[in-house]
């Protein structure tokens, strides 16, 4: 009897050590996913936040916190009085990288409303103050012609920065700093784009390019403050890349100089030749 008593007391042990490593085992399993759930994308800006009834372009940066290339991303806006008709999404974004979603839309209503925003499996709320433009139109459309006014003055004065961030990094790239990720065409764009706004009075798309022309300028600017001299190593293997190009560059030159003298004197021999034989050929008067 004590036997089976000491039986029954091992197992029951064992099943009890048992479901505690199982336990364990699903507590690693549900932290892991939890861990990889957090990876993915976050909302890292949004505008504008504050607007008017009518048609509405949303400007949404996001930030790829993940460790793999994320393709393919839109983003599903909804909210009260809220219709999207078209949206622009980001085609890939690589680890650590920033770009932007455009949804464009239209608001009906006016107040504070909320914004739900879907993107990459995630959502994310947004709270916007839509006003109607029908309320007060006098003093609304001088308070937006102040407000175009002030804008383009900020546009002259991006243009100006920007200007001077050409010349920095054509001063860096001439000391031998690697400046090969600064790209600046989508700088240019938004400037253009913004100048185009409030040239046709669009006060909403003037205040979205001109902030993604700031946003833009401070990306490019931060990388050109942070760029770093190119390493010995690599101008050694450009210039012996240059160095072979024109060395084999002379190299062609000469075989085919060569080539030519040959074929000048092989043609001088054959018309040697062919006069030697016209002379032997020639009937004795």
């Amino acid at each position: 009897m004590p036997k089976e008593k000491f039986i029954f007391l091992c197992l029951i042990t064992l099943t009890f050590l048992i479901g505690i490593a199982s336990a364990e085992n699903q507590t690693e399993i549900s932290n892991t996913d939890i861990s990889v759930e957090l990876k993915g994308i976050s909302l890292y800006n949004f505008f504008p936040t504050e607007t008017k009834v009518g048609d509405v372009q949303f400007s949404i940066q996001i930030k790829n916190e993940g460790n793999e290339t994320i393709n393919n991303i839109i983003a599903l806006v909804s909210g009260r009085g809220f219709s999207s008709y078209d949206i622009v999404p980001i085609d890939s974004l690589s680890p650590g990288e920033r770009s932007y979603i455009i949804a464009y839309g239209n608001l009906r209503e006016s107040g504070n409303i909320t914004l739900t925003l879907r993107i990459d499996r995630k959502i994310f709320y947004k709270n916007i103050t839509v006003t109607d433009p029908n309320e007060r139109v006098l003093s609304n459309a001088e308070e937006e012609q102040k407000k175009l006014e002030n804008i383009s003055q900020q546009i002259e004065e991006l243009k100006t920065e920007y200007a001077s961030l050409e010349l920095e990094i054509s001063e860096k790239k001439d000391q031998d700093y690697d400046v090969s990720s600064i790209k600046l065409d989508d700088l240019k764009k938004f400037l253009r784009d913004a100048e185009t706004s409030v040239f046709s009075k669009n006060l909403n798309g003037a205040i979205s390019n001109l902030r993604l022309a700031e946003e833009e300028y401070n990306y490019q600017k931060n990388k050109t403050d942070t760029a770093r001299p190119v390493p010995t190593i690599n101008k050694i293997k450009d210039y012996a890349i240059i160095f072979s190009a024109i060395a084999g560059s002379i190299l062609a030159f000469f075989a085919i100089y060569e080539l030519l003298i040959r074929k000048s004197m092989n043609l001088a021999r054959f018309g040697k030749n062919v006069a030697v034989k016209v002379i032997k050929k020639k009937p004795v008067a």
